[in-house]
């Protein structure tokens, strides 16, 4: 069977891709029946408020086509166990337990299709956002939460494990925390900006991260990064010299220094008093549109361009990787490097892998090792 490829849209239109991302998942709920009966499934195994607990280990579905993993992977992971985890724009959730790929979606239990987040806790849990709710895993089981049990927006774009070992999640209606029962509303203060431009939501959390004073950032869509020291709140926007208002992902880097990646203004780089940009107007990249950023554990800082591929710095300079290098993923939506230090990218076209000399296309059947 041949590969299912996306075609990729690249900022010739106005409207951006971010809108064609998050729209996917309804033209996807209208378009296949198999999720009419997924839906029928969950409902043998449901408790009621939407609290979904299955009362046996999943089954999955068994994965042999040759294939790419799905046509748009956003997310990549890698369990303290060393299994990896694929989250799809339509797809659910593939799990590669070293054996085989196991696929997990709404029939198997999974609170939504479109899988946004991927992140494991302190204890070993597994957290999947999705645009339906969050799901939890334990090895065994799912169990789902949605805004029964607290949760700011069933939509899901963020999850983040602090320094307190809390769970919090940035969804298209605001920002909320776990507390161990129940997700819990944590309110952002209004921007002071005037002409606020939202892609999707104003109250939309794109992104978290914590710095090394335990400060607590957050990416709005719309309002810049807003920073809570654990009393005040101050915002960092385009006004303070931020690249853009719309900031998707951020990294604090070994040196503390803080990257932004933006929807409409490519990169920056904060040292604590002043920004640099990467971004179109100064040739750095070939777009502005940068959904994912990463540092990998020697330090290199790596970014998705809309269209572009990848680009890593080194500190001093910027690499392009490309459908010329072998990558030819031009929409990346998750970077990731692995216990092995391969790094991991994925996106419009599916998943593919770099050894450091050449890239790697992953099927459904590999190669995995």
């Amino acid at each position: 069977m041949a590969n299912r490829q996306l075609t990729v849209k690249t900022k010739t239109q106005k409207i951006k891709s971010a809108f064609l991302l998050s729209l996917s998942a309804v033209f996807f709920l209208v378009s296949c029946h198999v999720q009419t009966s997924g839906q029928s499934d969950i409902t043998e195994h449901s408790t009621i408020d939407g609290l979904l607990k299955t009362e046996k280990p999943i089954a999955g579905r068994n994965v042999a086509d040759s294939i790419q993993i799905s046509d748009i992977v956003r997310r990549i992971f890698q369990d303290k166990n060393g299994y990896f985890w694929f989250g799809t724009n339509s797809d659910g959730v593939f799990f590669f337990n070293g054996d085989s790929l196991i696929n997990y979606s709404v029939k198997e239990g999974l609170s939504g299709f479109q899988v946004t987040a991927i992140t494991e806790d302190h204890n070993g849990t597994l957290w999947i956002g999705t645009t339906s709710g969050i799901s939890t895993y334990n090895g065994k089981t799912f169990t789902n939460y949605n805004d029964k049990d607290g949760l700011s927006g069933n939509s899901v774009w963020s999850l983040f494990e602090d320094s307190k070992g809390r769970i919090w999640a940035g969804t298209k209606e605001g920002v909320c925390y776990f507390n161990g029962k129940k997700f819990v509303p944590f309110t952002l203060p209004a921007s002071t900006l005037k002409n606020i431009t939202p892609a999707l939501s104003e109250k939309l959390v794109w992104c978290m991260t914590e710095d090394k004073n335990g400060h607590l950032w957050f990416g709005t869509d719309g309002k810049g990064a807003c920073v809570y020291d654990g009393t005040t709140f101050r915002y960092f926007t385009t006004q303070e010299g931020l690249c853009d208002n719309s900031i998707t992902c951020m990294v604090i880097d070994k040196n503390q220094n803080i990257w932004f990646s933006s929807l409409f203004g490519g990169v920056s780089r904060y040292d604590g008093k002043t920004f640099t940009h990467f971004n179109v107007k100064n040739r750095q990249i070939g777009d502005n549109e940068v959904w994912t950023i990463y540092e990998d554990r020697a330090g290199n800082i790596w970014f998705g361009s809309e269209g572009f591929g990848v680009y890593r710095h080194d500190g001093r300079s910027l690499v392009n990787y490309s459908n010329k290098d072998g990558l030819p993923i031009l929409a990346v939506q998750s970077i990731f490097q692995d216990k092995l230090g391969r790094m991991w990218f994925g996106g419009g076209g599916g998943v593919y892998r770099y050894n450091g000399n050449v890239f790697t296309t992953i099927t459904t059947n590999g190669p995995w090792k």
